[in-house]
Order: C-alpha cells, then sequence, then structure tokens
C-alpha cells in the first residue's frame, strides 16, 4: 500500500525549502489558466475607460470657414466592446479615440454630437455602448483683428514729488493682434500692458521697461482670458515711461517804445494779467533755470487807458514743454486811473541825432500831435520844456541812399518817469530827407 501521507510530506517540504520550484509551478499554473480561458472563453466583453475625445474639422466647411470648437461637454468616453481575448485583452485608451461627424456644421452655434469611434489599431472588435454617446459642442468661429495698445503705470512704480508721467506712455510697438472666437473679440475695446515692478522704484527721469503684462478691457472691464482662448502675435512690449518736472512759473510781458526814462518795472507791476502764473512741464531739469515766462511784448505806443491784449499761450514754450493749466490764452489790462492829453510836437523841436557826416537830413514833418498817458498829477504838471524828442538815423533803416525816409522819433519826459505816449490814430515817425553833403546846393536849387 502506498503511503500518500509520506509523500505529501516530501513534496511540503521540497516546496518549504526550493524556491526554484515555487516559482516553475508558478509558471505553469499561470500557462495552464491561459490556455484553459483561451480554449474554453475566447470572446470576452470589457469596458475602456478614458478614450480621448477629438474633434477633427479638416476638409469641412466648418474647418475651411475658421470655425473652432471652443468648448465641448466632454473630454473622454467610455467604450464597451467585445471581441476575442487575444484581440482586446490588452486594449488600452491610448490605442483609441472617439470623434464627431462635423460635415452638417455650417455656423458658429451649439450642436449635440454622437460619439464615433476612431479604430486605427488593426484590431477586430465589436463597440457594443459608448458612454456618453452624445456631446455637446459650441462651435466659434475665430477671427484675427488688430487693436492699439495703451500702455499704463501698475505697482511698484511711483513718480517723484515735483514731477510726472507725461501722457501718453510710449509703446515700441503701439498695436496688436489678437485671435479668439468672434463674439469674444467684438467685445474687446482697448488692449493694455502694465508696466510694474517687484522692487519699489520711484522716477525722476525718463525710464524704460520690458512687459509681457496684456490685458483686454470692454468699455473699462477686464476681459478674463485665463482659458487661454484668446492668443496674441506677440507676448511682450518695450514701453517708455516719459518723466517731466513740474513747475509753476509767474508770466510776464515786454515793453516796447516807451520812453527812455520810462518805469517799466512799475507799469508792468500795474498790469492785470488774467492769470498770473502757468504750470508747466518739461523733459529736464533745464526747467528750473526758467524763472518766468513772457507771454508777448506790449507796444506802448498802441496802450490807451485800459486798453486790453490778448496773448496766445500756444508758441510760448521752448520745444518739449507742456501746459498743464488748460489755459490757451491770457489777456492782459492795462491802468485805468489815468487820464491823457494831447500835445502838438512841432519840427523844430524835434532833434535829429547820430547821422552820418555824408548826408544832409532835413526833417519835413512839420507837427507831431500824440497823446501823453499817466498818472494826473504829472500830466498835469508836464510843460512842453520837459519832452525831448530825438530821431537816431542809424537807428532807423536809412540805407545809405538819397531820399526820403520814414523815422521813429523817440521821447524822454524829464518831469516823469510814469508817463507814455500813444499814437492814436496817426503814428509817430517823421518823414526826413537824406541829402549828401557835396550835392546840397543843387537839391535846393531844385
Amino acid at each position: 500500500m502506498i503511503n500518500t501521507s509520506g509523500i505529501k510530506e516530501k513534496l511540503r517540504r521540497a516546496f518549504k525549502t526550493d524556491t526554484s520550484a515555487k516559482l516553475l509551478s508558478l509558471a505553469i499554473a499561470v500557462i495552464v489558466w491561459f490556455v484553459i480561458s483561451v480554449s474554453v472563453y475566447p470572446t470576452i466583453s470589457k469596458p475602456v475607460y478614458n478614450v480621448p475625445i477629438k474633434i477633427d474639422l479638416s476638409g469641412t466647411y466648418a474647418g475651411s470657414n475658421s470655425l473652432k470648437a471652443a468648448s465641448v461637454s466632454a473630454d473622454t468616453a467610455t467604450i464597451f466592446i467585445s471581441g476575442e481575448r487575444k484581440e482586446i485583452g490588452t486594449l488600452n485608451p491610448d490605442e483609441l479615440s472617439l470623434t464627431v461627424n462635423a460635415e452638417n456644421i455650417t455656423e458658429p452655434n451649439k450642436y449635440t454630437l454622437p460619439l464615433e469611434l476612431v479604430n486605427e489599431t488593426g484590431k477586430t472588435f465589436e463597440v457594443t455602448k459608448i458612454e456618453p454617446s452624445v456631446i455637446t459642442v459650441d462651435f466659434e468661429k475665430i477671427v484675427t483683428r488688430e487693436f492699439a495698445v495703451t500702455a499704463e503705470i501698475g505697482k511698484g512704480i511711483t513718480i517723484a514729488e515735483g514731477y510726472m508721467s507725461k501722457d501718453p506712455i510710449i509703446i515700441s510697438d503701439s498695436t496688436i493682434s489678437v485671435t479668439g472666437p468672434e463674439n469674444q473679440i467684438d467685445s474687446i475695446t482697448d488692449v493694455r500692458v502694465t508696466v510694474s515692478s517687484d522692487e519699489p522704484m520711484t522716477l525722476t527721469s525718463s525710464y524704460e521697461f520690458s512687459t509681457g503684462e496684456i490685458a483686454l478691457y470692454n468699455n473699462g472691464v477686464t476681459i478674463s482670458n485665463t482659458e487661454g482662448g484668446l492668443t496674441f502675435n506677440k507676448q511682450s512690449f518695450t514701453v517708455q515711461i516719459p518723466v517731466y518736472v513740474r513747475q509753476t512759473l509767474p508770466l510776464d510781458v515786454s515793453i516796447v517804445n516807451a520812453p527812455k526814462n520810462f518805469d517799466t518795472e512799475n507799469f508792468i507791476k500795474k498790469l492785470d494779467l488774467s492769470a498770473a502764473e502757468l504750470d508747466i512741464a518739461a523733459p529736464t531739469d533745464k526747467i528750473k533755470d526758467i524763472t518766468s515766462l513772457n507771454i508777448g511784448t506790449i507796444n506802448m505806443r498802441e496802450v490807451d487807458i485800459g486798453s486790453t491784449f490778448t496773448f496766445d499761450l500756444e508758441n510760448i514754450l521752448p520745444e518739449g514743454y507742456e501746459n498743464l493749466s488748460g489755459l490757451s490764452s491770457v489777456t492782459v489790462t492795462c491802468p485805468s486811473d489815468v487820464i491823457k492829453k494831447k500835445v502838438a510836437i512841432r519840427g523844430n523841436n524835434i532833434t535829429i541825432v547820430n547821422a552820418p557826416s555824408q548826408f544832409k537830413f532835413e526833417l519835413i514833418t512839420s507837427t507831431l500831435l500824440p497823446y501823453f498817458i499817466g498818472p494826473a498829477d504829472d500830466i498835469n504838471k508836464m510843460t512842453s520844456t520837459d519832452i525831448s524828442c530825438q530821431v537816431a538815423v542809424l537807428d532807423t533803416d536809412f540805407n545809405g541812399k538819397p531820399g526820403d525816409y520814414a523815422m521813429p522819433v523817440t521821447f524822454t519826459i524829464s518831469s516823469s518817469d510814469d508817463i507814455w505816449i500813444n499814437a492814436g490814430s496817426a503814428t509817430l515817425n517823421v518823414y526826413v530827407r537824406a541829402t549828401p553833403v557835396n550835392d546840397s546846393s543843387k537839391r535846393s536849387d531844385n
């Protein structure tokens, strides 16, 4: 009789002490199981999870008309398949994909479309079910449009006190092309780039930055682009922030054709300016060397009691300077607490001086009738002996040739430095005849 218990014990000891035997037995078991499975169960059913869904529009009307799947209700799906074990037993989702039929997609809209399997593995099997079986796809038209770009100062950058940033901030290339769904592109009203700094910066001069902070706006409200549906043809811009020095300067005027001893400074103090000072800015510290701004010249021979003069401010500043006050003109009003008196100046009271010795100069004009204007006390006490009139030939347009010339008269009023002369409707020029000295007798005979 066979001792089975002894055989069992020997086998138990062999497996317990012999590792190779263990491994061999395991391999034999797997092979036996596989052979039995294939022989007994050659066809199986299985799910394949997370099969990717791909939307391919190439060769379709939608693709040729710039339509794109802007959103899809699902990115993956599960397919249930059946087939021979040797065909599908090791099939994984990376070998498969799902798509939709886009032939009937003709315009931007939402569509519910059935999923179709794309099998490029060469393996044969049957699809019994797809979950989900349909997806919702939002198709949008993709367009590209160009926008102007403006720049703004962001966090970390400040302008020093007494300075200002001049608008507009200078951008190296002030346009950008944005590509995306047409309805989103239509909502863009402006594009801005922001200049910022991780470390605090206080600017006292112009500074150049490089920035990639690009933002889209719809009437001042930021348009979100977190999903990247909108793309740009540029990713960075070079931006220069112009920094100007600010200063407030007093306004003044120049005076011409006043009597020689006229107190110009005192007269200017009595003028009433509609704006006494101007806020300006300039790109350099040179502005700090300017103590006042001259807005124009007043010809005293045109000044009457309470006369007004308006000066345009457009061209009074040097190139590159900016008027921050918003004023376009300044009106200057002359004193009105004065009186005037017309005085006849005879020709024999007018002296010709600084005349070239080669010519003899004779006064043709017999009388001038100017108005003398000034404080009442000074005008009332002024006499003809206080008035001195001269024609300085070398200060005129005399060209060194014989003839008659219109020459200006200069006045001196010895009794007052607050009186000026107004020509009224006439002129304060006199006519003078220039005759060569060696030809004077011949000229007199004629």
